[in-house]
């Protein structure tokens, strides 16, 4: 669900005081009047400002439905690129009408990936995530993982994704590609020790290429940022 932004707000608050001074005034201001002709007054004038709420949530909707190619299109058209390997893909990572906009820095070990989210007519950062540019995602699960393995040491992530709010979930830990047979081998997910059949499952259950999408790899690589060709892909993207 969509939510209002704040002179939307605004808008319905002012309204439905409104109403409420309104009843009050029918209900003791007027003890002459009818009191059945008062009150069906009142429930009609509430029928039509529920009705120009609902309108106003409605134009609100439509607008963040439409406004996001526009307004990923502007953040891309100013995005500072550091490796000019950066690239570009979108991905429905929450279950709205909404893609999320993932952008890779490049192919490097240390390159991370930044995951955007438009709501009420804003661009905002979800997250920076990730290593050789890469995530993956549970397509509108609201689910998110990142990883960054170096020197045989990796750190794993899972954040839910809701309502544009990220909280992390999961971490996991190992040294088992650093080890060798001179230090203890260390397996941790939130900070407890587990066993490697535990540790593989967690891989298998959220980096799993069966059960989540891997982004910026052989299968979706994205479209380059240099070369432009990411604005026919966003201008065409659910068409």
């Amino acid at each position: 669900m969509k939510k209002l932004d704040v002179k939307a707000l605004l808008v319905v608050v002012v309204v439905l005081l409104s109403v409420g001074l309104l009843c009050v005034f029918l209900k003791g201001g007027n003890k002459e009047k009818d009191t059945d002709k008062s009150l069906t007054t009142a429930t009609t004038y509430k029928t039509e400002v529920e009705k120009k709420i609902n309108e106003e949530i409605e134009r609100l909707e439509t607008e963040n439905t439409e406004g996001w190619k526009k307004a990923y299109l502007d953040l891309l058209n100013d995005y500072y690129c550091e490796t000019e390997e950066e690239r570009v893909f979108l991905g429905y990572v929450d279950d709205d009408d909404v893609p999320e906009l993932f952008i890779s820095e490049g192919w490097f070990h240390y390159c991370t990936v930044e995951v955007y989210t438009f709501e009420n007519n804003i661009v905002t950062l979800l997250c920076e995530t990730g290593s050789n540019g890469m995530v993956n995602y549970f397509e509108r699960q609201g689910i998110l993982c990142g990883h960054y393995v170096g020197m045989g040491i990796g750190t794993y992530w899972v954040y839910s994704i809701d309502n544009g709010k990220v909280q992390e979930i999961y971490n996991a830990f190992t040294n088992e590609g650093w080890a060798g047979e001179e230090f203890d081998i260390e397996r941790r997910i939130n900070g407890i020790d587990v066993t490697e059949d535990e540790l593989d499952e967690f891989m298998d259950s959220y980096f799993g290429k069966e059960k989540s999408t891997c982004v910026f790899d052989e299968a979706n690589p994205g479209y380059e940022l240099k070369n432009e060709e990411y604005k026919d892909y966003i201008n065409g993207f659910g068409e």
